[in-house]
């Protein structure tokens, strides 16, 4: 109430007795009938301990809303609560919470009185904890008006007696006090003995112990969470169940998923790899799928000393996501069956040894080579070839490998494309480069000149038809942004 100015006189209100007489009587039932009686609240006891809410939220029935009162109460630093409750004694302020700003919004902190010390306070805002006076923590949060500055200068005597200041609310004041009974203080605000001998302090300490431990556990979960690189492990014949031209990475499958640390090396993902598919570790090596300065989505070696939080795909890259992952590609020696891994080019040419691939070099480009029938009009992939950058596009021809004529009799077998009217080493080819999402910027290449002459670089595609059937498939309309030639700089964001 507005007419209430001091804790004491609240309490005096809050225990006042109420007359019920007349027509406002107690109904003492049928055999008494009304009767005349004093109504009203009374305390027993305290506790050593009293905390008491003030009352500064209340609803104003004609706003039909929540306020804040933010009127006087004043409240002592010593309590006497004997008039209320025989034997209860004296109470010292030892607390004060303080609420400042509106219904809607707010922030509380605290003053807690220093123990063995009259006047020393200190205040608990959030992470700030300050020293302060007894002035800051008491009299500053009764609530009340404060006055605003104005000037007197250009007013007459008169004027200046006539007119009232002009105030404001003051919208910080106390919230909840807690007072402690005086002559139990001491046991009260003791210390606590953390020795463990203590039964009374024992379930308080294991319990900080247990919400340490937790928290411990809940911060190296994180840690952890936030160091795990998954890595999706992809085979070339992953690459070569694609079909037409690749305007999504998400359309790639994955056989396998290892969990590694951002800290992990290249060298760390082929010892998972050698693991997985038990071919030696110097028949295979692993490239990254990453985007390009151009925009253009392609595999790009990863070294064995790379380390793959330096490789993490960031926002906007083509696999990232919430849960961020890498995507690699595992490409074994040129010999290797792709579906079976094992190694059948010695079925071609006696006494062959596989390439020691994991030695790659930057002279080395690998292309992902596809092929367009244009008898059915559809385009299949047939895998990954790698040659050296010197090397002349129509080297995928030669004997003895026999790659280029190997993987195509595969796909004519299987029923996906029609047979060729001539063998392979007869047929005259074109070779166009894929390097972005619209039919436009599909480039003839001279299969004539070097891998390097033609501005090749590593996880190029090219898509090969025969000379004679030259029959280009219109290319679905894409969406996002377009890459540049494949002539432009390979590096990577």
């Amino acid at each position: 109430s507005k007419d209430i100015k001091s804790l004491e006189e609240s309490l005096r209100d809050f225990t006042s007795e109420e007359m019920l007489e007349g027509d406002n009587a107690y109904d003492a039932g049928s055999e008494h009938g009304k009767q005349r009686a004093r109504k009203g609240i009374r305390f027993k006891r305290f506790p050593p301990v009293l905390y008491i809410q003030l009352k500064r939220f209340c609803f104003d029935p004609q706003q039909m809303d929540m306020n804040k009162l933010n009127g006087k109460m004043e409240f002592p630093r010593i309590l006497d609560l004997e008039d209320f409750a025989k034997g209860s004694g004296k109470y010292m302020l030892h607390t004060v919470i303080v609420h400042s700003g509106g219904v809607s919004s707010g922030h509380y902190y605290a003053f807690v009185r220093v123990s063995g010390e009259d006047d020393q306070w200190i205040k608990f805002d959030d992470e700030t904890v300050t020293f302060c006076c007894e002035e800051a923590a008491v009299e500053d949060n009764y609530g009340g008006e404060d006055l605003q500055p104005w000037n007197y200068f250009n007013l007459s005597p008169k004027e200046l007696r006539q007119k009232e200041p002009n105030s404001y609310p003051r919208i910080h004041n106390a919230y909840m006090l807690s007072y402690v009974r005086i002559d139990m203080a001491k046991e009260l605000l003791a210390p606590p003995i953390l020795d463990g001998k203590e039964e009374k302090y024992r379930a308080l300490m294991e319990r900080c112990a247990r919400e340490e431990r937790l928290a411990e556990e809940r911060r190296k979960a994180r840690y952890e969470l936030l160091m795990r690189a998954e890595v999706k492990v992809v085979l070339e014949r992953d690459i070569m169940k694609m079909k037409g031209f690749w305007s999504n990475t998400d359309e790639i499958n994955s056989e396998h998923t290892l969990r590694m640390s951002r800290d992990d090396r290249g060298e760390d993902i082929c010892r998972e790899v050698q693991k997985l598919l038990q071919v030696p570790d110097a028949h295979f090596t692993i490239f990254l799928l990453a985007i390009r300065r151009t925009r253009q989505v392609r595999f790009k070696h990863l070294p064995p000393n790379e380390i793959l939080k330096n490789q993490m795909p960031q926002h906007g890259s083509p696999h990232s996501a919430q849960d961020s992952h890498l995507i690699v590609l595992v490409v074994l020696s040129q010999g290797y069956d792709p579906h079976t891994l094992k190694y059948v080019a010695g079925e071609h040419v006696d006494g062959s040894l596989p390439h020691d691939i994991s030695l790659w070099t930057d002279e080395l480009v690998l292309l992902i080579i596809k092929y367009f029938c244009p008898s059915k009009q559809v385009m299949v992939t047939l895998g990954c070839w790698y040659s050296h950058q010197q090397e002349t596009l129509k080297t995928i021809f030669r004997e003895p490998e026999f790659w280029f004529a190997e993987r195509l009799k595969a796909v004519v077998m299987s029923g996906e494309v029609a047979p060729l009217s001539q063998p392979v080493a007869d047929t005259e080819w074109e070779c166009w480069e894929e390097y972005n999402r619209t039919p436009k910027d599909i480039q003839l290449r001279d299969i004539s000149k070097t891998i390097k002459d033609e501005g090749l670089f590593c996880g190029d595609i090219l898509v090969w038809q025969p000379i004679s059937n030259r029959v280009l498939p219109a290319r679905p309309p894409a969406d996002g942004a377009p890459g540049n030639g494949g002539a432009a700089d390979e590096d990577d964001d």
